[in-house]
């Protein structure tokens, strides 16, 4: 298993950074915390995907169909609502993974979680479920929910300079200034999903912290 991974592993035992991580990629975006969250509120899960691939570390991220839904032709990790049948969030995860992406999950080892958080637009509180495979797992992509798959090294994502500011438009908002990581013109992350990686950034720069 991957050092960062191991000690991931061992370190989500641990109390995370939490909000404090996350809101770095929310500047504009008030996000109430799960614990505000109303009653209502729907529980989900989403996947994140981390293998190795020519000697790095990546992440899974997919962008969805243009659907016209709150997160349409956004990139995001798979993962949706936790249904009764579900025991657990990381069957919630692993569940929508496979009906995305065709996931085997037997491919891959869950290894964790780190923090929920609270996307008001969609009323969804979001636990991130942390899994690993030593390689990438054989994909197909839902023609319904993914218009792409794209694999990313955590080095390059986490590079400083991929995480700048931008301008863009949302329904309810207007024209607004977000905090994203660019890693090209087709891949612009921010939103919930940005805040999840904010988070893992965070891990990811302790445990380098730690190597120095």
């Amino acid at each position: 298993m991957n050092h960062f991974v191991q000690w991931l592993k061992d370190r989500m035992l641990e109390p995370l950074p939490g909000y404090t991580a996350q809101k770095r990629m929310s500047k504009s975006l008030y996000r109430p915390q799960p614990d505000e969250a109303p009653p209502n509120a729907k529980e989900s899960a989403v996947l994140i995907l981390l293998f190795e691939e020519a000697g790095a570390l990546n992440v899974l991220l997919i962008m969805r169909t243009a659907d016209g839904g709150a997160h349409s032709g956004q990139i995001a990790f798979p993962g949706g609502k936790k249904e009764p049948e579900d025991p657990g969030y990381p069957d919630t995860a692993l569940r929508e993974a496979n009906e995305e992406l065709s996931l085997d999950p037997q491919q891959v080892q869950v290894i964790g979680s780190i923090s929920p958080l609270y996307i008001p637009v969609s009323n969804f509180i979001v636990h991130p479920v942390v899994a690993y495979a030593d390689q990438l797992p054989d994909l197909e992509k839902s023609e319904f929910e993914v218009a792409e798959i794209f694999q990313i090294p955590l080095s390059t994502l986490f590079d400083s300079k991929q995480d700048t500011v931008i301008n863009i438009t949302l329904p309810l908002k207007g024209k607004i200034d977000i905090t994203a990581y660019i890693i090209n013109e087709s891949v612009i992350v921010w939103g919930a999903t940005a805040m999840i990686l904010s988070e893992l950034e965070s891990l990811w720069d302790e445990f380098h912290g730690r190597q120095l």
